[in-house]
């Protein structure tokens, strides 16, 4: 019959793996405390948890959520990291942290239901994160948007520049233009009606006789 520290135990381990997509494996062989503390302070920046747990315990936890599939992951001093998004970012920080240290071993991952070995982890440790996806996927729509605004800028300067040259050509006008409206030629006075009734009365005088 379990005693009641591990019905405890097993009750909050099974509270901690519950709501999670990835729970990643490791086991530890004399790793200083202070390191394991470096580790775990780096983890909780990319992951909801990471705890060690005894193998009966995980073993137990693992089967009431309906993993039971992920024992074959356990053994040795076994300690759990869980995150329900970004496993790309948990595989780094692991990654990252075991390059070069003897004293721990990633076993794996237990991912949307499913297990991985090591190798899968060293692989998904190599993926960019959501966030640098997304990062790229901005930067690869903003510069053609950038070009296609330099190329509006361009067109509108252009645009302006041509009305002001119309405008300046025609406030100031040719000189040839500015001289003939300035000076415009005399109309020609209309013929006198004095030499218009002279010339009709001579027509009019009768010949002499003969």
């Amino acid at each position: 019959m379990p005693s009641e520290l591990n019905t405890k135990m097993l009750k909050e381990t099974v509270e901690r793996l519950k709501g999670n997509s990835c729970i990643f494996f490791g086991v530890f062989k004399g790793l200083p405390v202070s390191d394991f503390s470096e580790l775990r302070r780096s983890l909780e920046k990319v992951s909801g948890r990471s705890f060690v747990v005894k193998n009966t315990i995980a073993s137990l936890a693992l089967k009431e959520i309906g993993a039971k599939e992920a024992d074959s992951l356990l053994g040795g001093s076994i300690f759990l990291t869980v995150g329900s998004k970004e496993p790309q970012d948990i595989s780094k920080v692991l990654v990252k942290f075991l390059a070069g240290r003897d004293t721990v071993e990633l076993r794996g991952v237990f991912l949307d239901g499913k297990v991985y070995q090591t190798q899968y982890v060293k692989t998904l440790a190599k993926l960019p994160s959501r966030k640098e996806l997304l990062a790229s996927l901005a930067g690869g729509i903003r510069a053609p948007l950038s070009r296609f605004v330099c190329t509006l800028n361009g067109v509108a300067r252009a645009f302006v520049v041509t009305l002001n040259e119309i405008k300046n050509k025609k406030a100031q006008g040719s000189p040839e233009q500015s001289k003939t409206e300035a000076s415009p030629e005399p109309s020609t006075p209309p013929p006198s009606d004095k030499v218009s009734e002279a010339k009709t009365g001579d027509q009019e005088k009768p010949a002499p006789a003969e």
